[in-house]
């Protein structure tokens, strides 16, 4: 446990390689202890070791189905592995249970995500997206910048560049996200003044 708190605090100060060295010690005393597996699962995605980070999560929620964190990053890695349909499963059962509440929105945000981007897919479905990224946003008191970056993402898809800008204004106004998410922020704003969709996050 000590060793798995301590790689959260160098994740925190973007120290990701000591947070290697110490889930792995971590794991090899435990093998079994999954926030050490679902935590260097979070830091594998970080990486771009997206297969990696797919092994982890599914061995915690092989051990028990109700870790939704892990439910959650599975998610996220089947995004950035493009496998969409396998992604709707994870969110749709979360919201289906009805966690504690940020976790409820961030499996809104989640779906949101997938239906938007599925450009040319059979599961691609637009109002859908932005019911479930305002969603998001209304659970979340529209104070968290990550769901309000993804509905002026959703705007875009959208072609509803007006509310795309202003929404990404007030993500980015927020600053209550990482540097590395609000680079993203200032990145897509760009794409939108331009009147570009991103299809890429």
């Amino acid at each position: 446990m000590k060793l798995a708190n301590r790689a959260n605090a160098e994740i925190e100060k973007a120290d990701l390689e000591s947070a290697r060295r110490d889930l792995e010690a971590a794991i090899r005393l435990a093998p079994e202890y999954w926030p050490a597996l679902y935590t260097r699962g979070t830091l594998f995605l970080k990486q771009g070791k997206y297969d990696l980070a797919l092994q982890d999560a599914n061995h915690v929620l092989r051990q028990d189905s109700t870790v939704v964190e892990a439910a959650l990053l599975r998610g996220q890695v089947n995004i950035k592995l493009r496998k969409y349909a396998a992604t709707l499963h994870d969110p749709d059962n979360i919201i289906h249970i009805q966690p504690r509440r940020i976790t409820w929105a961030v499996a809104f945000q989640q779906r949101a995500m997938v239906f938007a981007i599925c450009q040319g897919s059979s599961i691609r479905n637009l109002p859908l997206p932005l019911r479930d990224a305002t969603t998001a946003c209304k659970m979340t008191g529209w104070k968290d910048a990550s769901m309000i970056d993804t509905l002026a993402f959703v705007h875009g898809e959208l072609g509803d560049f007006d509310s795309a800008i202003r929404y990404e204004q007030q993500a980015i106004r927020f600053g209550n996200g990482t540097p590395r998410e609000s680079q993203s922020f200032r990145k897509q704003l760009g794409r939108l003044t331009q009147h570009r969709p991103s299809q890429e996050r």
